[in-house]
């Protein structure tokens, strides 16, 4: 797997790409420096995916599953804590 991250245009939320390289489906447990409020699958222009898997969020890690070769884009919104 393979990762990238960027911040949005409008900066209110941190875009990670996640890809899955290998040919298999994964579970990705994502850990990042900060508590995160939420995260949501992002289409590759950065527009909300409707009636797709939510990823899981718990402190500083975030669990998304991939299907074989697939790319996911995440929008990561830090917690204010």
């Amino acid at each position: 797997m393979k990762r990238n991250m960027v911040l949005p245009e409008d900066g209110t939320e941190l875009i990670v790409r996640l890809f899955e390289v290998e040919g298999k489906s994964a579970t990705v447990n994502l850990n990042v420096p900060v508590a995160v409020a939420s995260a949501r699958r992002l289409n590759i222009l950065e527009l909300p995916l409707n009636n797709v898997a939510t990823p899981t969020v718990s402190g500083k890690t975030i669990q998304v599953k991939l299907r074989a070769n697939e790319i996911v884009t995440l929008g990561i919104t830090a917690s204010k804590n």
